[in-house]
């Protein structure tokens, strides 16, 4: 169970989408939450690291959390986790 946030975005042939628009709403869902506000350019520079190192064939799903932390923790906790989204061509 946690306290946190995410955005979903789509890379298509190692080409990741609308950044700019999915950083702004994770900040704005942040902000609602009473999260810390992310740093957008540590967003944009770990969506770069993960897409440099995922195929560059298809489409994926990209999906970053921010979570409060666990309840013992002074810090909150981020990630990555990127998956292969289906074909539905």
């Amino acid at each position: 169970r946690g306290d946190g946030i995410f955005e979903t975005l789509s890379v298509v042939d190692g080409h990741p989408q609308e950044v700019e628009a999915h950083i702004s709403r994770l900040r704005h869902s942040a902000e609602i939450c009473d999260l810390p506000v992310p740093n957008p350019a540590q967003w944009r520079e770990a969506i770069a690291y993960a897409v440099a190192r995922v195929p560059h064939d298809g489409e994926l799903a990209l999906k970053f959390v921010l979570s409060r932390g666990v309840q013992s923790g002074p810090a909150p906790t981020a990630w990555l986790h990127a998956t292969r989204a289906p074909d539905h061509s």
